[in-house]
């Protein structure tokens, strides 16, 4: 659908949702001339790629047709001739098909969309065919849905839609779920600016796809590349000696590989840079250019959102517990962010500049060119976008068990679902207890540094005045210590950083792996290596009496502070639920000190799983497969004996806090879910098991009781 700039289309006598046409903006010749030179260019990247392919293949064939005389002539033994003659043969087709394979490689298609119709959706389909005869673009042949923080418009079926109208629209329900109507018709007429730039639209959808080509042939590694690897170092020296020449001429090549996709880069940056400079115009139209700087933020506050939602889902699925409203949970959880963190990302949006390889402008661009436009915009609705929607929850839950399902791969049953609102407050209580934890306990990590907890103690009788003396004496002690504390702290965390890499390292000299250095660390210097670890652990031990000086004083805090349940009841004063209340703390202080006794072992789980993954890490560097496997197998040793200490002390406890699989012991939890393909692999998934389950359980318990101990306090105005 073409528009002239100067004479907009009438508005629709049955519009409901814009109160005014809009003019298009017009394109000038010389954008014109860019997108043709810029289509030119794009087209002689592949026929290079290909010229380079053929000059490949023919040197090869050129090689075998010229030099077969090699086999019969000269001097030297005939193996040496033979390999001499085939060796380039092997090298070379070795080259081809690596160049050749790209050819045939398909870019995976790991989004989870749901389509939904007109039917299902009336109200959505009569706001996009306004919004698309406002901006004179073709409507989408196609309308999907997914959990995407963003809306996308492309062609329905690929290169054979590129020539056609054929178009797809594609929907994050999240930002539906986060947006006004206003904001969600601006990004909407962002994309269907896209939709109404025609030529600019099927040149940009081929710059992207070229260039997501090229990134793959140059990054992308599949099963012949490993193939490849592992043939060259267990053929014999003769044969890998053309294997590596191979494997050296396909990094050759996808080097230059790589120069011809900076090259496409750079061309086309400029170019979609202005293109999405059209677009924004389109979208100042129809919002307005006060619209389109909210929107920008708004933008920026649910991607936060979203960053933080995936690192809460992780915790969850510990539990096997995920929300069933994706979009409802971003958006709650972009709401949660805090004014500090808010106002980090706003300023940190605020200062973004363009680079020069950029596709996109920077925020401040955009936002500085639209409000040079002084747009009023024809949207006035300012109410949530998911009116546009009929039954827009129960469509968000199908949606994210499709996200779950297939784009994480995740097994799903229905009792892995929890309402959206439960989890979230769930997780908002936990992140407010971790908060006090901080707090009250500075310094603490559980395994390194512990706090004792006796939990017959509780019950004794004790004067509610010496409990509240016990607890204001501790409190000003940690206060007042928290200036050598703290550095204290961070300077043991340091030593225990680089005992760490001192022993990745060690382990790696043992498996008789050579790296030229680790960091300042030189990896073959056993010597260095021991004075280091010497250093480290003296350092460490230094700070033992920083934190023994306050460990006991938040112990006799947090003992007082429970001990309140039994004197001066707090909330409570229904005597079931003050029972109820006295048994969880009895049971998670009783569980708190057999984690804490877990501790130790934990540490040498942490340390020992560490370096069995720093030998996997560098396995490709083995040149002596024995030792790398009897390194390999003492570390197995190491990590089987502090599981087989770890799992007594947890033997007969119940996982205390909801789990989808109901009651559920923390023995279970420490069964990897893998099958171990031998036994170093099962101590890895062993190792992974408790490091995955004893600390956060340590943590959260800790911090469940802390809450518990601080809400005790308040109640008695301490």
């Amino acid at each position: 659908m073409n528009v002239d700039p100067g004479n907009p289309p009438p508005m629709d006598p049955d519009a409901r949702w814009f109160t005014a046409p809009i003019a298009p903006a017009p394109v000038s010749r010389r954008y014109r001339a860019a997108l043709a030179l810029v289509a030119v260019a794009m087209v002689l990247l592949p026929l290079v790629y290909l010229v380079i392919v053929v000059a490949a293949g023919g040197l090869v064939v050129w090689h075998a047709v010229h030099n077969v005389g090699i086999l019969t002539e000269g001097r030297g033994a005939g193996l040496g001739r033979l390999l001499l003659y085939g060796g380039p043969i092997i090298v070379g087709g070795i080259v081809v098909v690596f160049l050749v394979k790209p050819l045939f490689a398909r870019a995976s298609e790991s989004n989870a969309a749901i389509t939904v119709s007109h039917e299902e959706q009336p109200e959505l389909f009569r706001f996009i065919g306004e919004l698309c005869r406002l901006v004179g673009a073709p409507p989408p042949a196609r309308v999907d849905v997914d959990c995407q923080i963003n809306a996308s418009a492309g062609f329905r079926a690929g290169f054979s839609s590129i020539f056609s109208n054929d178009l797809v629209l594609t929907i994050g329900l999240p930002l539906v779920a986060g947006m006004s109507v206003r904001q969600f018709a601006g990004v909407l007429g962002h994309e269907f600016g896209h939709f109404a730039q025609g030529g600019g639209m099927r040149l940009s959808y081929l710059i992207r796809r070229l260039n997501a080509w090229f990134a793959r042939v140059v990054y992308d590694r599949d099963a012949l590349d490993v193939q490849l690897d592992e043939a060259a170092r267990s053929a014999d020296f003769r044969i890998a000696l053309f294997l590596h020449a191979a494997r050296a001429a396909v990094w050759l090549s996808r080097r230059v590989l790589w120069l011809l996709m900076i090259a496409g880069h750079a061309i086309s940056c400029t170019l979609m840079r202005q293109m999405e400079f059209d677009a924004d115009a389109h979208e100042a139209k129809v919002a307005g250019s006060d619209a389109f700087a909210s929107t920008m933020r708004r933008l920026t506050h649910l991607n936060a959102g979203f960053g933080a939602s995936i690192e809460r889902l992780r915790e969850h699925w510990k539990e096997r517990r995920l929300p069933d409203d994706l979009a409802e949970y971003v958006r709650h959880r972009s709401e949660q962010l805090g004014d500090e963190r808010i106002a980090a990302i706003d300023a940190a949006s605020d200062v973004g500049k363009t680079g020069a390889f950029d596709t996109h402008p920077s925020n401040p661009d955009r936002i500085r060119a639209v409000a040079a436009l002084g747009e009023p915009g024809v949207c006035p609705h300012e109410g949530p976008a998911t009116d546009l929607f009929d039954a827009f929850p129960d469509l968000s839950r199908r949606v994210t068990r499709l996200y779950y399902e297939a784009q994480q791969g995740l097994e799903i049953h229905d009792q892995n679902l929890v309402p959206e609102g439960a989890l979230g407050a769930e997780g908002d209580q936990r992140s407010e207890e971790h908060r006090c934890l901080a707090e009250f306990a500075p310094g603490w990590d559980g395994q390194t540094r512990t706090i004792a907890l006796d939990p017959s103690r509780l019950a004794e009788p004790c004067e509610a005045s010496v409990l509240h003396a016990r607890i204001a004496a501790a409190r000003s002690f940690v206060a007042d210590t928290l200036a050598v504390l703290e550095p204290a702290m961070r300077e043991a965390d340091r030593a225990e950083a680089e005992q760490d890499r001192v022993f990745a390292i060690q382990r790696l000299g043992e498996a008789k792996i050579r790296l030229k250095e680790s960091g300042n660390i030189p990896a073959t210097d056993p010597r260095t290596l021991a004075e280091l670890w010497s250093h480290w652990e003296s350092v460490g031990h230094q700070q033992v009496p920083a934190w023994t000086a306050v460990a006991d004083t938040i112990a006799d805090r947090l003992d007082a502070s429970l001990r309140l349940w039994w004197r001066d009841p707090a909330p409570e004063t229904d005597p079931t639920a003050l029972r109820e209340r006295r048994t969880e703390i009895e049971d998670l202080s009783r569980l708190g000190a057999r984690l804490a006794s877990c501790g130790p072992a934990v540490q040498r789980v942490r340390r020992t799983w560490g370096g069995l993954t720093t030998l996997f890490q560098n396995s490709e560097a083995a040149k002596d497969v024995g030792a790398f496997n009897d390194a390999a197998d003492r570390l197995r040793g190491e990590i089987n004996r502090a599981v087989l200490e770890i799992q007594p002390q947890v033997a007969g406890y119940w996982y205390p806090f909801p789990h989808a699989s109901g009651r559920i012991r923390i023995s279970d939890l420490l069964r990897p879910s893998e099958i171990a393909a031998n036994d170093i692999h099962a101590a890895y998934l062993s190792g992974h098991a408790v490091l995955q389950t004893i600390p956060a359980l340590h943590a959260r318990v800790m911090a469940h009781l802390v809450a518990l101990a601080v809400e005790a306090e308040r109640f008695n105005g301490i």
